[in-house]
């Protein structure tokens, strides 16, 4: 469960998201969330996915507690 924090006085809960290197062409990549990887149009060439990093979204609470 994830705890309840607050930024400049608004309640938020903080998300980490998967974030992914994908390559296009050579030298050529994007970087995509997890979710991304499974709604975009435009097919990554195979085999050039790789994991890159975590990044935390603080998503606000306030306005759907009421």
């Amino acid at each position: 469960m994830s705890q309840k924090k607050t930024i400049k006085g608004n309640k938020v809960i903080p998300y980490t998201q998967r974030m992914y290197k994908v390559g296009y062409a050579p030298g050529v990549y994007g970087l995509w969330s997890e979710e991304s990887l499974y709604t975009r149009i435009t097919p990554p060439i195979k085999d050039a996915i790789e994991y890159s990093h975590d990044r935390i979204l603080y998503l606000s609470v306030d306005n759907h507690e009421n």
